[in-house]
């Protein structure tokens, strides 16, 4: 075998050699997409609410996703209340995460995507006149 036979061979087998480890990486045009990230938890803002009765309140619910970034889903979230008389939360548009308080007490605002919720605490208070004890 000549000199420039033995060099065609060594290329052609390197060739070879470069594409099965290619394929056998997952390199090229058929390897697998980065993962998109799911929603880990749901936090409701503002938190601990405290209202006197009349008062409205806009809730947002922000989601916490597996890489750590954060995404708005007010909007999207379905929204809840543990106690209608205490507060009234809205879904329908324009009005989407807005409570109405209703009455005095303490209810659980819930805003839930899928089978993730996330939840906070409102009170509405009577307002009562300066001077006069209120029981």
């Amino acid at each position: 075998m000549s000199r420039q036979e033995l060099v065609r061979t060594v290329v052609y087998a390197g060739t070879i050699v470069a594409a099965v480890l290619l394929v056998a990486c997952g390199g090229g045009s058929g390897g697998s997409s980065p993962q998109k990230p799911t929603l880990q938890s749901i936090v409701i803002s503002p938190g601990n609410t405290q209202l006197f009765l009349g008062a409205n309140q806009q809730f947002t619910a922000t989601g916490k996703l597996s890489d750590g970034s954060t995404q708005d889903l007010t909007q999207t979230a379905k929204w809840s209340s543990s106690d209608s008389t205490v507060m009234l939360l809205n879904n329908s548009g324009g009005r989407v995460g807005i409570g109405n308080s209703r009455g005095p007490g303490t209810a659980t605002v819930s805003a839930s995507n899928g089978a993730l919720s996330g939840t906070t605490a409102v009170t509405v208070m009577r307002r009562t006149p300066q001077g006069f004890a209120y029981s």
